[in-house]
């Protein structure tokens, strides 16, 4: 995620934090301060925000670890003002997995609470030898309370977090797993304006409004989402990656390529040098480079490091959420280490706006598509 940095490596698993964590830490310890004016409350408040977030974190990685055990890899994890959120390579396919995975990070929760629970009963007969009124009186006791707190507030029926993929993994045992989707994202938006009227018309909580609306938004995206991936099960990146392409050559400027921007639909163009692809370049690049007064520059410049490539017989969906939710918005179809195709949203999107034109049509099943995943490309190499 933009505007994040790596703090951890857990188990193979990079956690980061978003920017816009910092400022909960000084809202926090203001609070505790303003209340006494005391230095140490303000110590204390942040110490209480890093340790819940380090439980949040703890949250996400079991979430991870469980969703691991099912062959599915984590990305990363990333701590929010909000919480954490852990970016899944895909979310199981089978509704109890998904159970087993939604219910892991509220049980991790309840475990921190259960185990703070004699450090708690230890306090009341040893108390710390510092001020700890601000929080009752109970580091622990506070934790406790806190991670309790975060399991039943993520087991609530709010689609997308815990308690929302529990009730759509729930509904998927009986129904079709886009109806299933459906109804729990319209579920999660009715739990999200609770939230928002709540926070507005109930204690003024700026965060369960924020929170409200972040629920709102991810439940629509999330329902697109399943609903996209339906449309493209079954189909390969052989069947949707375009197999006519212009390539640029890395000595070439941009400048010089002009002309290929001009007349090309490309989102990203392979750059060749010595006849092997050594990266793609987008034409967002290429436009801010030209715009940046530096025509002269090489394409072959504008290449950071080798670019993830995919296989023609890969899922098609899959790929195309890795499109829309990585760095790469481009993804060159490599074949016995050779080039045969190219793949962008762009080009996922037309397709699906041809299959909705052709239901709408009467037209049986899927828009055709490539007939031989292996059939000769016509890669084109722009002659400077």
């Amino acid at each position: 995620m933009r505007g994040s940095w790596k703090i951890a490596r857990v188990a193979g698993i990079g956690i980061f934090v978003h920017w816009t964590f910092l400022i909960l830490p000084v809202l926090v310890g203001w609070h505790f301060y303003a209340e006494r004016e005391n230095r140490s409350d303000a110590v204390l408040g942040v110490a209480l925000v890093l340790a819940v977030f380090a439980c949040v974190a703890l949250h996400e990685l079991g979430h991870a670890l469980t969703a691991r055990q099912f062959g599915i890899a984590t990305r990363d994890i990333t701590l929010l003002p909000i919480g954490g959120v852990a970016r899944l390579e895909r979310m199981p396919e089978r509704p109890l997995q998904e159970l087993m995975v939604a219910l892991a990070g509220p049980a991790v929760n309840v475990v921190i609470a259960i185990a703070l629970a004699p450090i708690a009963w230890l306090e009341s007969y040893f108390p710390l030898p510092f001020d700890l009124t601000p929080v009752g009186g109970s580091f622990s006791f506070a934790m406790i309370t806190l991670n309790l707190f975060l399991a039943a507030l993520n087991l609530l029926p709010a689609f997308p977090m815990d308690g929302g993929r529990v009730f759509r993994s729930l509904l998927a045992l009986f129904l079709p797993y886009v109806k299933a989707t459906g109804i729990a994202a319209t579920l999660g938006q009715v739990m999200a304006g609770i939230f928002v009227l709540l926070g507005v018309f109930g204690n003024g909580s700026f965060m369960l409004i924020v929170v409200g609306l972040f629920v709102f938004v991810a439940a629509r995206a999330e329902y697109n989402l399943v609903r996209t991936q339906a449309t493209l099960a079954g189909l390969t990146v052989a069947d949707v990656m375009l197999r006519r392409f212009r390539m640029l050559p890395a000595h070439a400027t941009v400048a010089d390529v002009v002309p290929t921007l001009v007349v090309s639909g490309q989102a990203a163009f392979p750059v060749v040098e010595a006849d092997e692809m050594i990266g793609l370049v987008s034409k967002e690049k290429l436009l801010e480079t030209l715009a940046g007064g530096h025509g002269r520059q090489s394409v072959g410049r504008l290449v950071h490091g080798p670019v993830p490539t995919v296989d023609p017989d890969d899922a098609l969906g899959a790929v195309f959420v890795r499109l829309q939710t990585g760095p790469q918005r481009a993804l060159p179809v490599m074949h016995d280490e050779h080039l045969v195709g190219l793949l962008d949203v762009g080009t996922v999107q037309r397709w699906m706006q041809v299959q909705v034109a052709w239901q709408r049509a009467g037209g049986a099943g899927r828009a055709p598509v490539h007939p031989d995943p292996l059939e000769p490309i016509e890669a084109t190499l722009v002659d400077q």
